[in-house]
């Protein structure tokens, strides 16, 4: 009887000493190692996120940078008169100023000249008419 109580004891404590944990499989290991890598990566990815509050501020300024880009734009479309007037030309100095505020906005790479007034002449519920446009249209941004 003490040889079966000693043997019971010996497999209580081996199974005690081998932590209760399976050996990996030799198909497993790439696989887990891949996984341990993605962690790794999805955690340091993670870490490089900016936080909420930053996130936050940057859209704030984004937000107020859009607003003045369409008021700058919409100011264009005061000049459909003063344009109607003279034929269809515009006066370049009449929109230099809207022009230069609009400029610090928008990439180097963009062409100064695809900032300018692009839809002068068109009637506006705001502006008076331009090239028989309905008045119901609007030409403005937001």
């Amino acid at each position: 009887m003490s040889m079966g109580v000693g043997a019971l004891l010996c497999l209580v404590l081996s199974a005690g000493f081998s932590g209760g944990q399976s050996a990996v499989s030799d198909k497993a290991a790439p696989e887990i190692s891949s996984l341990q890598e993605q962690i790794r990566i999805t955690k340091a990815k993670t870490a490089a996120l900016p936080k909420a509050d930053d996130a936050e501020r940057g859209l704030t300024a984004a937000l107020t940078a859009a607003g003045q880009v369409a008021k700058l734009q919409n100011n264009y479309r005061y000049l459909t008169p003063s344009v109607a007037a003279d034929g269809g030309a515009l006066d370049t100095a009449t929109s230099q100023s809207t022009l230069r505020n609009l400029i610090p906005y928008f990439a180097p790479s963009v062409r100064q000249a695809n900032l300018g007034p692009w839809y002068l002449l068109a009637s506006d519920k705001d502006v008076a008419a331009g090239v028989g446009i309905p008045m119901s249209f609007n030409s403005g941004f937001e």
